[in-house]
C-alpha cells in the first residue's frame, strides 16, 4: 500500500515528540535517554549572559536547564554533542568567548569556565561573608535585603549555605537605627520569620 507524505510526516512526529520552539535563537539538543528532542531558547532560559561578575548566577541558570532537561551526561563530559556547545557560547560575552574559543565540547567549556571563575578562594569567601554583616548605612532597604541576599546565594552556590535564621539574624543587626523599631517587633515575634516577611 503506497503512503502519502502526509503519511510519513504524522509517523515521524509520533515516533519523535519534541518541545515547541518558542524563539529564535534555539538549539536542539538529543536526549540522553529514548529518542526525544529537546528545544530551549538560549535567549528566554538562560538570558543572563557571562561576565566577569556574573559567573555564580549564570552557572544557575544552566543547571536548572540540566535539572529540567537532564542534561549531566553533556555538561560532565561522559556524552560528547556539540549542540549545546553552541548553546553555551551564545552565552558568553564576546570578552569570555575567547577564553573557551578553542573549547570543541560543551563539557570542556563547562570545566573552563569554572576553573576560571570558581575558584574557592578564602578571599573570595571572606568576602562574601563580610557582606552578610554589613550595616545597611545609606542603602535602601530594599537594596540592602538584596545584597545580603545575593551573597547568601552565592555561598550557597559555592555549597557553604546560610541557614535562614543566621540570615534573618544578619539582616536585623545590620538594619539602620531607623529601623530599630522594626528590628525589635521581629525578634519579639513567636513564630518564626523567613527572609520573605522582611519585605513586607
Amino acid at each position: 500500500m503506497a503512503h502519502t507524505q502526509s503519511d510519513e510526516t504524522s509517523s515521524t512526529s509520533k515516533s519523535i515528540p519534541t518541545v515547541p520552539i518558542q524563539s529564535k535563537p534555539t538549539y536542539m539538543v538529543k536526549a540522553i535517554h529514548g529518542q526525544t528532542l529537546i528545544a530551549f531558547n538560549v535567549a528566554s532560559q538562560a538570558p543572563l549572559k557571562l561576565t566577569d561578575s556574573t559567573y555564580f548566577p549564570w552557572h544557575a541558570q544552566f543547571d536548572s536547564l540540566r535539572n529540567a532537561y537532564d542534561l549531566y551526561g553533556y555538561l560532565d563530559g561522559f556524552t560528547p554533542y556539540n549542540l549545546l556547545l553552541n548553546a553555551l557560547q551564545a552565552s558568553l560575552t564576546p570578552k569570555i568567548s575567547h577564553l573557551v574559543s578553542g573549547a570543541k565540547t560543551s563539557a570542556e567549556v563547562w570545566t573552563k569556565l569554572a576553573t576560571q571563575f570558581a575558584k574557592l578562594s578564602r578571599s573570595h569567601i571572606m568576602s562574601l561573608r563580610q557582606r552578610l554583616i554589613k550595616q545597611q548605612g545609606h542603602r535602601s532597604v530594599l537594596e540592602y535585603l538584596l545584597d545580603i541576599k545575593t551573597a547568601a546565594n552565592e555561598l550557597a552556590l559555592l555549597h557553604m549555605p546560610v541557614i535562614d535564621e543566621d540570615l534573618i539574624l544578619y539582616v536585623l543587626n545590620g538594619l539602620a537605627l531607623d529601623f530599630k523599631d522594626i528590628s525589635t517587633a521581629f525578634r519579639t515575634r513567636d513564630n518564626s520569620v523567613s527572609f520573605d516577611d522582611l519585605h513586607e
